[in-house]
């Protein structure tokens, strides 16, 4: 994550601004790209593919199944998001519901 103190943000001249968001925008499709050939070096080194690490174990990669989102999303909606939500309080859950929330297409109960 990248965060600023938003007075300290909008004390920046709007052209450095402009430089640091285009740069800072840049550095987070890098550590996508990171990522993915990190999460694809692991799968091929615990799969039995090409392996610069050491040598490849033997597992098998299991796809994940309708059905395991299915799961994730009750879990997430009965169990996860309730607990979270008692923990973080009635203002912090509207923004979650305002933010999150609505790109997930689930709310919050506030506590």
């Amino acid at each position: 994550m990248h965060a600023v103190n938003l007075q300290t943000w909008e004390r920046l001249d709007p052209a450095v601004r402009e430089v640091l968001q285009r740069e800072i925008t840049a550095l987070e499709d890098r550590i996508w790209e990171a990522a993915d050939a990190e999460t694809q070096a692991g799968i091929a080194c615990n799969t039995g593919g090409s392996c610069e690490f050491g040598e490849p174990a033997e597992m098998t990669l299991v796809e994940v199944s309708p059905e395991d989102f299915e799961i994730l999303a009750r879990v997430l909606q009965q169990d996860v998001v309730p607990a979270w939500a008692d923990r973080c309080g009635a203002d912090c859950v509207a923004g979650w519901n305002e933010t999150v929330g609505s790109v997930v297409g689930f709310s919050a109960a506030s506590p």
